[in-house]
């Protein structure tokens, strides 16, 4: 009877050794869950790095000194929490620019992936021995890098004129309110060896641009007059002619912001004092007499589709980085606590 007591107590010894065991067991492999997904805790890790960098400058450390670093408390944080914080906020707005850029049903080129991916293997070839002392794996470099290749994507998906965000015809025309809208025809003071005419030579080459300014002024398709300019000016000076820029199907108008034109300045005070309309010579060039004609925008025929994406940086950045920005707060990162006890600011490395 007491030897069947003995095996009963070992036994019941044992399974509550084995459910002790069992209760204390961690599975460190991921930072969290999104979505029910398991997040890789080497994408976590991956960003450790650019945290405590932040850290460090957060701190004013001159040097990335993990001791000294953590000895600080960041935005009234502990630095170690701040760090994880941080390294967290990265992961996810990475997320939020995956999930935007499925949504939006866009794909990453053969020749992005085959780049990024040639980065990756850089990276990796230089700070392996750092990312795997710190559980970063390559998949996760890779990853990281792919993603990077994303966000100009989604902000050409977004403003172009069918996107979610794009800019109407009439804000991208205001944005050019303040910009000089020109023709201009160039007849040249010089010779093919760079020297300048003579009296008589210049008198001639005045007068054909006296002739341009009564042509334009009768109504002549001015798109047809500059390309033809420009034939003439390649066969005098023996120089092949740029096809597409030569063609009378290209809109050749000049857009300019006042006072920044690529001539002189003198050149822009003379189109912004014209009237719109008026066509007139500027004799005043060293190399060319012009023949200007003064327009607007409502005269150049393909200003909106030529300029919305350049417009769309120039006036949307923050508006864009505000809505990604609002996509990532929307997700939410269910961390994995034991993860986080495993990876952390006291647990990192740094060569």
């Amino acid at each position: 009877m007491k030897r069947n007591k003995l095996i009963l107590s070992a036994a019941l010894l044992l399974l509550a050794f084995s459910l002790l065991f069992t209760g204390c067991s961690v599975d460190a492999s991921y930072i969290g869950t999104l979505e029910d997904e398991q997040i890789p805790v080497s994408d976590y890790n991956l960003n450790m790095f650019s945290a405590i960098a932040a850290a460090q400058s957060k701190t004013g450390e001159t040097t990335i000194d993990l001791d000294a670093i953590l000895s600080h408390e960041i935005d009234g944080q502990p630095a170690d929490e701040w760090i994880s914080d941080y390294a967290l906020r990265q992961l996810r707005d990475m997320l939020a620019v995956e999930k935007e850029f499925e949504r939006l049903g866009l794909v990453l080129s053969d020749e992005d992936i085959a780049a990024a991916e040639a980065e990756a293997a850089k990276q990796w070839e230089t700070y392996s021995e750092n990312y795997t002392m710190n559980g970063v794996n390559m998949e996760s470099l890779r990853r990281s890098t792919l993603a990077t290749y994303m966000p100009q994507m989604i902000f050409e998906a977004l403003y172009a004129a069918d996107g979610d965000l794009a800019l109407s015809d009439e804000e991208i025309v205001l944005f050019f309110e303040e910009y000089l809208f020109f023709r201009a025809i160039g007849i040249r003071k010089f010779d093919a060896e760079g020297e300048t005419l003579t009296e008589d030579e210049l008198e001639e080459q005045l007068a054909k641009a006296e002739e341009y300014r009564q042509r334009l002024m009768d109504g002549e398709d001015g798109d047809a007059l500059v390309a033809q300019s420009e034939e003439e000016y390649c066969e005098e000076m023996e120089t092949e002619l740029d096809h597409e820029h030569g063609s009378p199907l290209v809109p050749h108008i000049t857009v300019s912001e006042k006072g920044d034109l690529f001539y002189s300045v003198a050149l822009s005070e003379f189109i912004e004092n014209m009237a719109v309309g008026e066509v007139a010579v500027y004799e005043e060039d060293e190399d060319y007499y012009f023949v200007i004609q003064k327009l607007t925008a409502a005269d150049h025929p393909t200003l909106v589709e030529d300029n919305r994406f350049a417009v769309s940086y120039e006036l949307c950045m923050e508006d864009f980085s505000a809505y990604m920005e609002s996509l990532a707060d929307k997700l939410t990162i269910v961390v994995n606590e034991d993860a986080l006890k495993v990876y952390n600011a006291r647990s990192f490395s740094v060569k």
